[in-house]
């Protein structure tokens, strides 16, 4: 069995509970993007490769997100930036039955430009005839687009959720 992450362009109002609380949480946040992009699905599909199938599957991973920490140089331009982990979401994925060469589609997360950073992390995959994954594998690191086609440093600040207003020494976290 194989676990394989995919992002695709989506309008699915697709809500997880256990993560729609870091939505509301980290708007308007230092350190948190203002700059959204199209919404993007954040999946991971999961394979049975074998000639059997699989049974009592069991999937734990988390989902790690990011804040970003810009640095300002004395003028107060951010010229750079770091990243600290700001939370990690677990969850445990259960399900009883994947027939032999046949996959499953687990919908994590809409994304649409709120994080910079978020890491999709399998803890444990196993099903009752087998362990695939024993221990925590990063399967998947979600960026923010625009870190591609940044045109200024204005774009950069709003990339990096700071107020386009604010001066390097006015900065301050919340």
């Amino acid at each position: 069995m194989s676990a394989k992450p995919t992002l695709e362009p989506s309008n699915d109002n697709f809500h997880n509970a256990d993560i729609g609380e870091i939505y509301l949480e980290t708007k308007d946040m230092v350190g948190f993007p203002n700059l959204p992009h199209d919404p993007k699905m954040l999946s991971v599909e999961l394979f049975n490769n074998s000639d059997l199938p699989a049974t009592k599957i069991k999937m734990k991973y988390s989902v790690v997100f990011y804040k970003t920490i810009p640095t300002f140089d004395s003028e107060g331009t951010a010229v750079s930036h770091s990243y600290i982990e700001y939370k990690e979401i677990k969850s445990v994925l259960n399900f009883d039955y994947l027939a032999s060469h046949d996959s499953y589609l687990v919908k994590i997360m809409r994304v649409s430009g709120e994080f910079s950073r978020i890491d999709i992390v399998v803890k444990t995959l196993k099903s009752k005839e087998r362990t695939f994954i024993r221990q925590s594998l990063r399967i998947y690191r979600y960026e923010h687009p625009a870190f591609e086609s940044l045109q200024d440093s204005y774009d950069y600040r709003l990339l990096l959720g700071v107020s386009p207003n604010l001066h390097g020494e006015e900065h301050r976290e919340e």
